[in-house]
């Protein structure tokens, strides 16, 4: 079910971004998803890393 739900997401995302390219002519809008999409990829690591570093604290 949950699987269902991503794909969802990404299909919504995509549509969305399609009509922005072709309706409205925003030629641009793939390169901003990708940036967008590597930069929210750096930021979870960044907090995966930390709380492993809390966890690591609190479990002893």
């Amino acid at each position: 079910m949950l699987h269902r739900i991503w794909l969802g997401f990404f299909l919504v995302g995509f549509a969305s971004a399609l009509y922005r390219w072709l309706g409205l002519g925003d030629a641009d809008v793939f390169q901003r998803m990708v940036v967008a999409l590597f930069d929210m990829a750096a930021l979870s690591v960044e907090l995966a890393i930390g709380l492993v570093g809390l966890m690591a604290l609190w479990l002893g």
